[in-house]
């Protein structure tokens, strides 16, 4: 999202399932490495991979009358104020600055569990 706040006079917003998405498959990947790694180095060399996953909510999840799970940078009072009026659902952060703020339902199940399975 920080790439995101920078380019965005350039380049077109990306949805927030995309950031989730490429934040699951860079953070899986670096993890993916270093564990293979460590595996190889131990005498173990397994095939380690990285599954980028969505989660199944209930859409009628109160979670989502309520946002609370603070995302991206923070931004200052005025800079919210003005992101409110444009319709940014946002909240002070602990002293630290304002965030935009996003629905955290419960999740149901995996979409991609079989597939993970087989």
């Amino acid at each position: 999202q920080k790439q995101q706040a920078i380019a965005n006079e350039k380049v077109p917003e990306q949805p927030l399932h995309c950031c989730g998405g490429m934040s699951q498959g860079f953070i899986g990947y670096m993890f993916q490495q270093s564990l293979q790694n460590e595996l190889a180095k131990r005498g173990h060399p397994h095939t380690v991979a990285t599954v980028i996953t969505q989660s199944i909510v209930d859409e009628n999840d109160p979670a989502f009358q309520n946002p609370t799970k603070p995302i991206g940078q923070f931004f200052s009072e005025e800079q919210a104020k003005k992101m409110i009026a444009e319709g940014a659902t946002m909240k002070e952060d602990a002293g630290r600055g304002w965030r935009v703020v996003v629905p955290s339902p419960q999740p149901k199940s995996i979409a991609e569990a079989e597939a993970v399975k087989t």
